[in-house]
């Protein structure tokens, strides 16, 4: 909650559990959120009491997930800590835009992205575009088109498609031009984007929508 111009969080009983004191926060992940003090302009991590538990030292921070976080020295230089504060990956000179299920996604100053291992090991191609690993899957554009890839950076779906969004329970919707399809995490084609509207509606069915025509099927492609 914002009180004035500080920041701080109140319980479900509406009480305060931590005083407005810091200049911005975010919400607590791994017992610690991203908390910017108003004495440095620098960013650390806090943890459900307020107390500071990780120095106010950063540019910026993002939240923790699976125990790590990604952190800024200046403008670009991004590193990888662990909930104590300990440096997994050093800062270096490219930007670190997530690091989820043990890969980083990375941005050169090219605006080229590329991904990254907990040992700074660097995965093999550059992308115009990617996003952060989710269900073991993330998905990468080429050429202008998305695609798929596993986590040892091989392609499950080449890039053809307009858009991929985000998994859900191991599913996504894909579209080319205003048609829409649905894949799963281990890129198997479910439905081809041939349908003009397709959305989740529950129990394990799609809804499928196609001029005036409606219809259903499951996870696994029937009708």
């Amino acid at each position: 909650v914002q009180l004035n111009d500080s920041w701080g969080f109140i319980d479900s009983l509406g009480q305060m559990a931590i005083s407005p004191k810091y200049k911005r926060i975010s919400s607590l992940h791994s017992g610690l959120a991203a908390a910017k003090l108003t004495t440095n302009n620098k960013w650390g991590y806090i943890n459900k009491n307020g107390d500071v538990v990780i120095e106010a030292q950063f540019s910026k921070c993002l939240n923790f997930k699976d125990g790590k976080a990604v952190v800024y020295k200046g403008y670009r230089n991004a590193g990888l800590i662990d909930v104590n504060g300990n440096y997994i990956i050093q800062p270096s000179g490219h930007r670190m835009l997530d690091f989820s299920e043990g890969r980083g996604l990375v941005r050169d100053n090219n605006y080229r992205f590329y991904y990254i291992t907990e040992n700074n090991r660097v995965y093999k191609g550059y992308y115009q575009s990617a996003g952060g690993f989710q269900d073991g899957v993330a998905t990468v554009k080429k050429r202008g088109k998305w695609g798929l890839i596993n986590d040892k950076g091989i392609e499950l779906i080449p890039p053809k498609y307009d858009k991929v969004e985000s998994f859900d329970n191991g599913f996504a919707k894909v579209r080319i031009t205003q048609f829409s399809g649905i894949v799963t995490a281990k890129g198997e084609i479910i439905a081809e984007a041939n349908y003009e509207y397709i959305t989740y509606a529950g129990n394990g069915l799609y809804r499928v929508e196609e001029g005036d025509k409606v219809g259903y099927f499951n996870s696994e492609g029937t009708w």
